[in-house]
């Protein structure tokens, strides 16, 4: 993870801590979308699909898939630094928003996790020196369903006075 601000790893861990589920699903996915990856290779390969280098893909994907377990941690890494790079992202974006200031306090308003595991809510910022509400933002976690590429979430993040 990139060095943070203390003022920005408030935000990153008070959007993580509000995000673990969606974090869970996307880890799960990228795990079944590379498992699923290396069994399609593997099929192909031994249907003669994969030309003169056949033996090549078997040897190598055989024993790919004799590893998931191991591969498995390699795969959560990946999973978790990228869901981390959207965190941060949405975190910069509260910072230019003023959400961050140390006299701002966070609080989540209309969580609403839809059925397509999607996650919806507003960031409620108040100001305890002027003691006086600081605004909205509205934060969405929106799931991706792919087929040629892992399925992600696309993260929206939008100010509202």
């Amino acid at each position: 993870m990139t060095n943070l601000t203390t003022t920005q790893k408030k935000g990153f861990d008070f959007l993580n801590t509000n995000t673990l589920n969606q974090r869970n699903n996307y880890c799960n996915s990228f795990i079944n979308y590379e498992t699923q990856e290396i069994a399609n290779i593997l099929k192909y390969a031994k249907e003669g699909k994969m030309g003169e280098c056949a033996d090549y893909y078997i040897y190598n994907y055989t024993k790919k898939q004799e590893n998931i377990p191991t591969l498995k941690i390699e795969w959560i890494e990946k999973a978790n630094k990228y869901f981390d790079s959207k965190l941060i992202t949405m975190v910069g974006k509260l910072n230019n928003f003023g959400m961050l200031e140390n006299n701002i306090k966070l609080s989540i308003d209309s969580l609403q996790v839809d059925e397509n595991l999607g996650l919806e809510f507003y960031l409620r910022g108040f100001d305890t020196d002027l003691n006086q509400d600081a605004g909205r933002v509205h934060a969405r976690l929106v799931w991706v369903s792919c087929w040629d590429k892992c399925s992600h979430y696309r993260f929206i993040c939008t100010l509202k006075k």
